[in-house]
């Protein structure tokens, strides 16, 4: 029950002055409730679990496992509770106990399967925590039944044998984990990579935020977004204040992290961590935590006082203000599916979902390392410590100043201190930036990342899936899972395998390339500095102009001709009493110096803001459209192939029975051309079929009519009138029946008009299904992102078929030394050759003759010498 808070004025009685009312009055109302009130609380108190919910969750899930060696190792059968099993698993003779504890620990040690992907076997340390669990529980259970507790000391001295003796035997890893540090030349590499590729930027720059914080505060990802295990503790604008500087766009931030990794849920007075963040400068402004903040806070409209840029800026009020329905909500937002927007405006970002996001965007952007937000942090720690010193840097990351963690796992080392320069007395290196730069191992080791996926990635998948002999094909959903943790070990092995390549291949002058291009300032910085420029420059016009209005009212009658114009300058005192010249002809074709130097940092704060919250880093474009609308053009003429030009069908144009939608329609992918040439919808039976429905429409009756009958009737000499039918069918049956009555000229129009060809009704293509479709992706047979061989090569085994080349498909020619090649988006018509026909050879041989006469007449198709045809004379002549 949380304690009262009481009333202005009012004075809390006194616990001496309430013992003494009980003792007086023990049977009156107060004193029951009090009694009562006590016994209750005395029940709940006893076996009550204090530890903090991570703590607790461990504890838990090592005694279900335990729970089911115990089962196994005593055939338990049954569906036991968790009390009966507590009495075989916690017995009465400790001797017994100490049996079933080792034999757990030693399955445990062989059998147990990592976290970490990289490595192969736990640690000891891991190992360390499934004791703790087994001996808070002994000590908790045996409690609980008020009986002897097994001596500490025997528990402690039997677990450490099976530990050291299991842990040589089955092999645990004991080698020190290659730890990633991140710095500065990452995170803009990052914020750089993520802006220019990111489907949402309100998404997106939450993550920056967080980036930011991570690398200048080395706050833990869970003091800002949303842990599982505590649902309500998250960064909310209640713990954030902005204050204006008397620097125009400047501000100031006073963070507070009230949510820090330990147990928060105890009693003890709450640790927090106090950090005060100025503005960046004009090249640091992608990494500024108050100008990203004050950015999510406009895209929100959140502030008070301001909704727009100019009314920021322009504003004189100290603090900025956020709306009273903001101040509990999330700094940080939960994204939506696929990443393409946010839930909504109350789910904050969970901690996981900062890490994850993190790792995705360092394996994409070409990583070798798996890094974490605690990447950040390490190499935070490490600044903190070599320039404020250990004390202060453990006050700054919330450890306890007892312990020994931030040397232990954190801090860098000495591994970049020149120790030969130090110890022989030579000159060393005092550029802290350049030291820096050559630190950050990670940024200046990126690998090419489009080696890592596509193609390769589908190739490494594919292989590894094949030479998985564990592999288990079961429900839908495992095996889903399962690609998946297999795509994620095929791009680490390529991103290791590019490592190896690029490490045995860089020199030094590539590698001295790279330092140079790290020292430029990246491509956000640059293009919002163009947007600054334009800023000041149309800020510098205007200025002019009010100056020259101010002249020309002083003298009404002065102007100017257009031929003194142009020859003319002005002087005017800038702000800094300055002189400058003013071709005032030229005014249109910008300032004179673009020095980033001259550019007034309100200028480049806008220009950043700006191009942040509208989406685009290009003098305010719609980013957003223009990615998509450059990914559907890549996309479009990955289909289409370098050659290919838009066209119409050719037979569509040449059918008088196709409809004038196909006649018209311009087809820009190749591969749908080609289906459409090759579907049934050009067959010569179609396009009769296409004619008797418009004569159809014609006759007044509404009647099928025979095209061959009426052709005979209009002969002078024939009495043979039209046959017409209400239904398709009859008259269909009708022709291929041909009566005797109509004599032998109907059949010689049928013939005349191909029914007894080979094509006349062949489906020749057969539609491919979309669930055939779904399964060849699922499978990985993406053939869209298959790249082109520069050169055609026979197949191995099957003569005419060559593989890779120019997007040209070949058929195998009359001759043997000759195929048909067709232009893209073409196709042959007859996908089928003598043999495969069963007893129709001729026929199918005619076919196929007539359809490649009909490509090489439209201009789609010619023979050309079959590709290794000159080698293999080249080498006959030879021999």
């Amino acid at each position: 029950m949380a304690a009262a808070v009481p009333r202005p004025g009012h004075v809390r009685p006194k616990l001496s002055d309430i013992l003494d009312r009980l003792a007086s009055n023990p049977d009156d109302e107060f004193a029951l409730e009090v009694q009562e009130e006590e016994e209750n609380m005395v029940n709940e108190a006893i076996g009550f679990r204090w530890e903090a919910p991570k703590t607790m969750k461990r504890h838990d899930f090592h005694l279900s496992l335990y729970h089911q060696y115990v089962k196994y190792k005593l055939n338990l059968a049954g569906d036991l509770d968790a009390d009966a099993l507590n009495l075989h698993a916690f017995p009465e003779d400790h001797s017994r106990l100490i049996i079933l504890v080792r034999g757990f620990l030693s399955v445990t040690c062989r059998f147990l399967r990592p976290r970490s992907v990289s490595q192969a076997r736990p640690r000891f340390r891991t190992m360390i925590q499934y004791r703790e669990s087994l001996l808070w529980w002994i000590k908790r259970v045996y409690g609980m039944r008020d009986t002897a507790i097994p001596f500490p000391g025997k528990m402690m001295n039997a677990t450490n044998e099976t530990l050291q003796a299991a842990g040589r035997k089955y092999g645990l890893a004991t080698a020190a984990s290659d730890k990633p540090y991140l710095g500065l030349l990452e995170l803009t590499q990052l914020i750089e990579y993520d802006s220019l590729t990111t489907p949402c930027m309100p998404l997106a720059e939450c993550h920056h935020l967080g980036w930011s914080i991570g690398r200048i505060c080395g706050v833990r990802p869970g003091s800002m977004g949303e842990d599982r295990t505590r649902r309500g503790h998250f960064l909310s604008w209640r713990d954030i204040q902005i204050t204006r500087t008397d620097v125009k766009g400047a501000f100031n931030v006073d963070m507070v992290f009230r949510h820090l990794k330990g147990h928060n849920d105890g009693l003890e007075m709450k640790q927090t961590l106090k950090f005060k963040l100025t503005s960046a400068d004009k090249t640091n402004l992608t990494m500024s935590v108050p100008h990203r903040l004050l950015i999510i806070l406009l895209r929100r409209q959140a502030m008070k006082d301001y909704s727009t840029i100019e009314q920021l800026l322009a504003g004189d009020q100290r603090n900025i203000l956020v709306k009273d329905g903001f101040l509990d909500k999330p700094v940080l937002l939960a994204g939506g599916p696929r990443g393409l927007s946010l839930k909504d405006q109350d789910s904050p970002m969970t901690a996981e979902a900062l890490t994850d996001y993190l790792s995705r965007r360092g394996r994409n952007y070409g990583y070798t390392k798996d890094i974490s937000m605690y990447a950040w942090r390490r190499r935070t720690a490490t600044e903190f410590t070599d320039e404020l010193g250990r004390d202060q840097a453990r006050a700054m990351l919330g450890h306890d100043p007892s312990t020994f963690t931030l040397e232990k796992y954190y801090h860098e080392g000495y591994s970049n201190v020149d120790v030969t320069s130090l110890q022989l007395r030579q000159a060393r290196q005092n550029d802290p930036d350049a030291a820096a730069l050559d630190r950050s191992e990670v940024g200046l080791n990126v690998v090419d990342a489009a080696k890592c996926r596509g193609l390769f990635l589908q190739q490494a998948v594919a292989e590894m899936a094949t030479n998985d002999p564990e592999r288990v094909d079961e429900d839908p959903k495992s095996t889903r899972n399962y690609f998946r943790r297999l795509r994620r070990a095929a791009q680490r092995a390529l991103l290791e395998q590019q490592r190896d390549l690029l490490r045995a291949k860089m020199t030094q002058t590539e590698f001295e390339s790279r330092k140079k291009a790290a020292d430029k300032p990246s491509v956000l910085v640059e293009q919002f500095m163009k947007r600054a420029k334009q800023l000041s420059t149309a800020a510098r016009n205007v200025s002019e102009f009010s100056n020259r209005e101010d002249v020309d009212d002083q003298d009404d009658n002065y102007s100017l001709r257009p031929d003194d114009v142009r020859d003319y300058e002005i002087e005017t005192t800038t702000s800094n009493n300055a002189t400058r010249e003013v071709n005032l002809a030229n005014e249109d074709e910008g300032p004179q110096n673009d020095n980033e130097d001259d550019i007034d940092y309100a200028f480049a704060v806008q220009g950043f803001m700006e191009c942040v919250l509208f989406g685009g880093f290009d003098n305010q474009t719609d980013f957003e459209h223009d990615r998509h609308q450059a990914t559907a053009t890549r996309q479009r003429q990955r289909h289409q192939g370098p050659n290919f030009v838009p066209r119409r069908c050719p037979l569509c144009l040449e059918d008088p029975t196709a409809s004038r939608a196909n006649k018209e329609r311009v087809w820009t992918v190749p591969v749908k051309l080609k289906d459409h040439v090759r579907s049934s919808y050009h067959q010569p039976y179609r396009a009769f079929l296409r004619g008797v429905e418009a004569r159809r429409s014609e006759d007044p009756n509404g009647k099928y009519v025979c095209p061959y009958c009426d052709q005979m009737s209009q002969d002078t000499a024939s009495d043979i009138s039209a046959a017409k039918y209400t239904n398709r069918n009859k008259l269909i049956e009708h022709i291929r029946k041909s009566p005797a009555s109509l004599g032998t000229r109907h059949e010689d129009l049928k013939k005349a008009d191909g029914w007894y060809d080979a094509d006349w009704n062949y489906d020749f293509v057969a539609a491919q299904p979309a669930k055939a479709r779904a399964l060849r992706r699922q499978i990985g047979w993406n053939f869209d992102d298959c790249e082109e061989l520069k050169e055609s090569i026979p197949h191995p085994t099957n003569p005419g078929i060559v593989l890779g080349g120019p997007n040209y498909d070949y058929t195998q020619g009359r001759h043997a030394d000759t195929v048909i090649c067709c232009s893209p988006g073409s196709g042959p018509f007859v996908d089928h050759h003598p043999g495969m026909t069963g007893g129709n050879d001729r026929q199918a041989t005619e076919a196929n003759d007539r359809a490649v006469k009909q490509l090489i007449e439209y201009g789609l198709a010619e023979y050309v010498p079959f590709p290794g045809t000159e080698q293999t004379q080249r080498k006959k002549k030879k021999k």
